[in-house]
């Protein structure tokens, strides 16, 4: 079912911020500020969303420098967030259970001394 599960996505940079997918969640990292984060699938996309509709306000009050600068970010943020739906959304309750079933199996043996 979830082919990539386990995996990290390819790492995508915008200005002095990398983010990547790993294991169905999007890491951040910002270099200005020395800060991490780990992000969910739906937070990335809600984040995404914002700046859609901020890069429409700033196209329609004639800031076409800004306007490109946060289509870059939305389009860069919707590819990872596609790569971390493709590895699996931890959240989803099937992946959970895919999840589940890969799990290594530990056995303890006792009594064989």
């Amino acid at each position: 079912m979830f082919d990539t599960l386990w995996k990290e996505g390819p790492h995508y940079r915008q200005e002095k911020c990398e983010f990547w997918a790993e294991d169905g969640l999007i890491f951040l990292e910002d270099e200005r500020d020395g800060t991490f984060a780990i992000i969910t699938c739906a937070d990335i996309k809600a984040r995404a969303v914002a700046l859609y509709k901020e890069a429409k306000r700033a196209a329609n009050a004639g800031y076409m420098d800004s306007r490109d600068n946060l289509n870059e970010w939305v389009i860069k943020l919707g590819e990872v967030w596609k790569d971390a739906k493709d590895q699996g959304d931890p959240c989803d309750i099937e992946v959970a259970k895919e999840r589940y079933k890969q799990r290594r199996k530990a056995v303890l043996v006792t009594g064989i001394w």
